[in-house]
C-alpha cells in the first residue's frame, strides 16, 4: 500500500481549524508543521501571525524526492511555499520566542492551576 499523501495543503491565509483549540485547550501558540517544512510562521488559535493578506501564503508539497526545495530565509525547506513574508518566523529566534511564550503563559496564570504543553504533541 502506498503511503498517504495530502496533495490539497491547509489554507493559513483564513482560520485554521480543526486545531489545538477544538480539543479542550483555551490558548495555542504553534509552529504548525516542523522546523524543516514549510509554512514557515506562526499561528496563534486559529491565525498565521502577522500575515499580510494582500500577501497569501501558497503551499506545494507536491515536489519530488530529490528535487530542489524551497529556501525560506536562506534555509532550504520540505515542500514549497511562497507568500507571507511578513509572517515568516526568525530561524535563530524560534527556540527563544517559544520559551518567551512559555515563560509569560506562565506568569499570566501562576495563580491558577494550567497545563502548558511544549513539544511534538
Amino acid at each position: 500500500m502506498a503511503p498517504r499523501t495530502r496533495t490539497t495543503p491547509t489554507d493559513y491565509n483564513t482560520a485554521i481549524k480543526p486545531g489545538p483549540l477544538e480539543v479542550g485547550f483555551d490558548y495555542a501558540w504553534i509552529i504548525p508543521a516542523t522546523g524543516d517544512r514549510v509554512p514557515c510562521v506562526w499561528v496563534e488559535n486559529h491565525r498565521v501571525i502577522g500575515l499580510d493578506p494582500a500577501d497569501p501564503i501558497k503551499l506545494d508539497y507536491r515536489v519530488k524526492r530529490g528535487a530542489p526545495e524551497s529556501f525560506v530565509n536562506g534555509i532550504p525547506r520540505i515542500g514549497r511555499q511562497t507568500g507571507g513574508k511578513a509572517a515568516l518566523w526568525d530561524d535563530p529566534n524560534i527556540s527563544t520566542v517559544i520559551a518567551q511564550k512559555c515563560i509569560a503563559f506562565i506568569e499570566q496564570h501562576k495563580a491558577e492551576p494550567f497545563f502548558l504543553l511544549h513539544g511534538d504533541a
